[in-house]
């Protein structure tokens, strides 16, 4: 199984410390690259070329991106998994309690290993239901045209649906 590990960026794509290091040094992440899938790694993108840190909103739709593009690997049974590391919360950025609520979503999936941070962040936040698992959402999708699934994919993860669609080519 290969493993992909999901690390945060500057918009600058320098990965010169902490996770953004390891993933350049070990795992193929290019320098100049800010975002996306990058040997064995996946960039989310964090802080602004001056290394400020990105506003949440835009951190949120960031990881979206990485969510989509990681659900469409686990529902097509890629042999992959995801190591998913601190993202957006060094020293000076944001808390686990603000980033790891975004990845709720994988919190029981065995392909998905989050830091421990992030798991007791979303255990102490999460409310004590059922979620559905993204491969029965993809189930209950198929009965759609691609052209409406696509929209509901898009409305569902706050992505443009251009976006969507690149992201579905990629995946075929």
């Amino acid at each position: 199984m290969k493993t992909i590990f999901v690390f945060g960026s500057t918009q600058a794509g320098r990965h010169r410390e902490g996770a953004a290091l390891e993933a350049a040094k070990h795992w193929g992440a290019r320098e100049g690259q800010s975002a996306g899938l990058q040997g064995d790694s996946y960039a989310i993108t964090v802080k602004d070329h001056s290394l400020r840190n990105l506003k949440i909103e835009i951190i949120e739709r960031n990881i979206k991106r990485f969510i989509f593009y990681a659900n469409l690997q686990l529902i097509n049974k890629v042999d992959v998994s995801f190591k998913i590391t601190e993202i957006a919360c060094e020293a000076d950025a944001y808390t686990a309690a603000q980033i790891s609520p975004m990845f709720k979503s994988f919190l029981d999936l065995p392909e998905v290993s989050l830091p421990d941070s992030f798991i007791d962040a979303i255990k102490e936040a999460r409310p004590k239901r059922k979620r559905t698992p993204p491969d029965i959402v993809f189930k209950i999708l198929e009965g759609f045209t691609a052209g409406k699934r696509q929209a509901v994919l898009a409305r569902e993860f706050g992505l443009s649906l251009q976006t969507v669609c690149t992201i579905c080519k990629k995946a075929t």
